[in-house]
């Protein structure tokens, strides 16, 4: 374990059991230590071990947060922590059991673990607004408003990039897990929106992410409605084109969600033998390791995805 890791996973061992002691200067000092150290998250090469530590550490910034309903930092790593916890551990679960051919086609515990990974992300939305209504009252309200979102968004600067792309993030990944639901469905430009804020910001903020979910968000979207692809392949290049990209990220959703629809299968084989070869060592961030992981699953199950178009 990285001795930071470590570090944290001991404080939060500790102040759960003294949670009551926590002052304003305490939640300063730690909220900020724990900030610093997410970089440890980000580098960690054991996807389990990264796993097993969140939840303590969600547990540590809510009672961080609880003594400062309103603290920032607090509120964004909460953020931050709720959307990483359903991405990394709970979404993960359901491509697990979506491309395992033992499953079916309903698996058991699917519905359940979407319940959960959507409360998640709730929460997480819920805390990066607050983050952001911090430093600029009225937000929420405005963001809400097609004729107000745009001056919303157009006022924040750089320093809202972190508590925006969380909430972008947390948002948008609601609408992914709830598309049979129209009124949480309705808010995807919400997200789309804040995303491209996000990218006008910092284009290279965490590796590039906010154009790996703009590609994912604009390549779903059904061909009647005018699916912009020159957008998808802008977003791609945009990754690509990064120093520190999350490269393999890209490449794992563009074989997942372009490749796929257009029923190019040596192109899909072709693109995640690329990734896998590349192995860790290509992996520049968390977001990358994740990748590597669905890219075996999605390798393992390229004939069964493709299997229609080899139908008569």
């Amino acid at each position: 374990m990285p001795k930071r890791l470590h570090v944290l996973c001991y404080t939060a061992m500790i102040l759960l059991l003294w949670g009551c002691a926590t002052t304003p200067m305490m939640v300063d000092r730690m909220t900020a230590m724990i900030q610093g150290g997410m970089a440890a998250y980000d580098s960690e090469p054991d996807l389990e071990l990264l796993r097993e530590a969140l939840p303590a550490h969600i547990k540590l910034a809510e009672i961080l947060q609880r003594n400062d309903p309103d603290h920032s930092g607090a509120n964004l790593l909460l953020a931050q922590l709720f959307g990483t916890y359903a991405f990394a551990v709970i979404e993960a679960r359901l491509v697990a059991l979506q491309f395992d051919p033992s499953a079916g086609l309903h698996p058991p515990g699917t519905a359940a673990l979407r319940r959960r990974a959507d409360a998640f992300y709730r929460r997480g939305a819920a805390h990066a607004l607050r983050c952001i209504e911090a430093r600029h009252q009225t937000f929420n309200t405005r963001i809400d408003r097609i004729d107000t979102r745009d001056e919303a968004l157009e006022s924040l600067s750089a320093a809202d990039v972190p508590a925006l792309f969380w909430y972008a993030f947390n948002l948008g990944s609601r609408v992914n897990l709830n598309r049979t639901d129209l009124r949480i469905l309705a808010r995807g430009h919400l997200a789309e929106s804040a995303m491209r804020r996000v990218a006008a910001l910092a284009p290279d903020f965490a590796h590039g992410a906010a154009h790996v979910f703009l590609m994912a968000y604009y390549a779903a979207q059904p061909t009647a409605m005018g699916r912009p692809d020159d957008l998808v392949e802008a977003h791609y290049r945009a990754v690509k084109d990064l120093a520190d990209g999350a490269r393999l990220a890209a490449d794992v959703v563009y074989a997942r969600e372009v490749l796929v629809r257009r029923w190019d299968c040596d192109g899909f084989i072709q693109a995640l033998d690329r990734v896998l070869a590349s192995g860790d060592t290509a992996a520049r961030c968390l977001l990358d390791r994740l990748a590597l992981e669905q890219a075996t699953l999605l390798r393992q199950a390229a004939e069964r995805l493709f299997a229609e178009r080899k139908s008569p």
